[in-house]
C-alpha cells in the first residue's frame, strides 16, 4: 500500500515539474530548431502553469521574432504577425516580471517583519 501511493506520489510531483519546465524548448532554440521550437512552445501554452512564470514570454518572444527573421518567411504577412504576436508577449513578459518583483519583495518584507516579531516576543510593530 505504501509503495503504490508513495509512486503515485512520484508521478504526480513529476507531472507537476514538467508543466512548467523550459528546458525542453530553449535546447531547440539553441539548436536552432526555431519551428520546432515554435510547435512545441505553442502546445505547451495552453497549459496554465506554463505561462504562470515570465520565462515563458520571454521564449515566446525570442522564438517568434527568430521564426520571422528566418528565410522564406522574411517581409511577409506571417511575418508580421509574428513579430506582433513576439511583442505582445514581451509585453505581457514586462507586466509578469514587474509583478513577480513585487511578490517577492512584499514576501520577503512579510518573512522579515514576522521574524522580527517572534525575535522581539512582541505580537505587533509598534
Amino acid at each position: 500500500m505504501k509503495k503504490s501511493l508513495l509512486l503515485i506520489i512520484a508521478f504526480a510531483i513529476s507531472f507537476a515539474g514538467w508543466a512548467q519546465n523550459y528546458d525542453p524548448v530553449k535546447t531547440l532554440v539553441m539548436l536552432n530548431q526555431l519551428d520546432k521550437a515554435k510547435a512545441d512552445l505553442d502546445k505547451a501554452f495552453t497549459n496554465a502553469k506554463y505561462t504562470s512564470k515570465p520565462e515563458a514570454f520571454i521564449l515566446k518572444t525570442a522564438i517568434y521574432a527568430s521564426v520571422s527573421m528566418m528565410d522564406g518567411k522574411k517581409d511577409t504577412p506571417a511575418a508580421a504577425q509574428l513579430v506582433e504576436e513576439a511583442d505582445a508577449a514581451f509585453t505581457k513578459y514586462r507586466a509578469c516580471r514587474l509583478r513577480w518583483s513585487r511578490i517577492r519583495r512584499s514576501n520577503s518584507t512579510r518573512c522579515a517583519k514576522a521574524i522580527w516579531l517572534r525575535a522581539s516576543g512582541k505580537s505587533s510593530p509598534g
